[in-house]
């Protein structure tokens, strides 16, 4: 099977709620590809299952790779990451560049109650 193939099955496993075996699949894709739409759903679905940590970083390479590829929806994934992670501040930092992104007017920084904790 090639990467394509593999993607379209993770999907549909993620689809019918079958996370783990997604999961499995998807890891395998993120060791073999580069490209974008594979690390990001790899993150998303560790997502539901909970895994906010290890989600962070097939989000931050799925983005890098290639920036403005679903980028306010990843860098949204991403915020939520760094905040269910504890990491408070990055997620403000994240959801601001998702904002900016998608164009929302943006709320200074330090006004965020989340900055300041």
């Amino acid at each position: 099977m090639n990467s394509e193939q593999l993607y379209q099955n993770a999907m549909q496993l993620d689809s019918k709620g079958e996370y783990q075996r997604s999961i499995s699949i998807y890891k395998e894709l993120a060791k073999i590809s580069n490209d974008p739409r594979h690390l990001i759903a790899y993150g998303v679905c560790l997502q539901r299952l909970g895994h906010w940590k290890q989600s962070i970083a097939p989000l931050e390479k799925g983005i890098s790779l290639r920036p403005y590829y679903c980028e306010g929806d990843a860098r949204l994934f991403l915020a939520k990451a760094f905040f269910n992670s504890g990491k408070k501040k990055l997620a403000a930092v994240a959801g601001t560049e998702c904002n900016t992104v998608i164009g929302v007017k943006q709320v200074p920084h330090d006004a965020w109650p989340s900055a300041r904790s």
